[in-house]
């Protein structure tokens, strides 16, 4: 596994979701990223669509860069599942009395 900062206003889309279908994969030290199903990369002149002098960059912020590592991403999934899993309890608990209030009122 490689470990590096990546910008990713920087990156340049490969237009694939697939990428044993890229007719131009970039070179073997290119870090590839896959956001959702769309893959991008650092571009090179293979993957580059258009110029870099034309490209557009987006205005950045002066605000601190912040590195989040992958064991903090999954404590905070692991931390996301457990609320989840609280929620549909609480919400199964909460269906159950609901029921069993409205029960005696049927009667």
């Amino acid at each position: 596994l490689w470990r590096q900062v990546v910008q990713l206003s920087a990156l340049d889309p490969l237009n694939c979701e697939d990428l044993s279908k890229l007719r131009d994969a970039p070179p073997s030290g290119v870090p590839l990223v896959q956001l959702g199903k769309e893959w991008f990369a650092y571009p090179t002149p293979s993957t580059s669509s258009t110029p870099q002098a034309e490209k557009p960059r987006v205005a950045r912020g002066t605000g601190a860069c912040r590195r989040i590592s992958t064991t903090e991403i999954r404590d905070t999934g692991d931390n996301i599942s457990a609320m989840i899993s609280r929620l549909r309890d609480l919400q199964s608990r909460s269906e159950a009395l609901r029921a069993a209030m409205a029960e005696p009122m049927g009667q």
